[in-house]
């Protein structure tokens, strides 16, 4: 599978997959029993544990390479979804969107780095391939996050436990 491909399906799948919880994230939380401040400090891990790993994930990403990184990455994130379904309560959700933030920034500037590099080895020709990716990829992105938006809220409005 050529690298424009794989990044469109990666992207188009890591999308949907958040956008499925856009709707039915705080209503989920709240079936936990957590309240409004709860909900916020439980947000506030997921940045402080996403932007606190973006360093030490970037050297894992120079050190063992993009794709390993996105592959750690993209592990954790299932890891944490799933045990994230299991929270009951503020310390394991808060345990678990901690996680997810590490998760995502083993993926957040691996992903880009290694398209980039993989679009800027040869010839003016691949670099506007790269760009077309780049710029294609928002679409997809865009659509993506629409299609799942719509499916989470869905199915959070039979299931609030989604």
């Amino acid at each position: 599978m050529n690298t424009q491909r794989t990044y469109f399906i990666f992207i188009i799948l890591q999308e949907f997959g958040m956008a499925l919880t856009y709707t039915s994230y705080v209503p989920y939380l709240r079936t936990l029993g957590l309240g409004p401040s709860d909900v916020s400090a439980v947000n506030i891990g997921f940045w402080i544990a996403l932007l606190g790993f973006e360093l030490p994930t970037g050297v894992f990403a120079d050190r063992f390479g993009r794709a390993r990184s996105v592959q750690a990455g993209v592990s954790i994130l299932a890891i944490s979804a799933l045990l994230y379904a299991t929270a009951t309560g503020f310390i394991t959700a808060m345990l678990y969107e901690m996680m997810f933030g590490i998760g995502l920034s083993f993926i957040s500037g691996a992903l880009s780095a290694w398209n980039r590099e993989a679009h800027t080895r040869s010839t003016e020709e691949t670099r506007k391939v790269y760009l077309q990716t780049v710029a294609r990829g928002a679409q997809y992105r865009s659509l993506a996050s629409l299609i799942g938006g719509l499916t989470g809220g869905a199915v959070g409005m039979v299931n609030e436990r989604f």
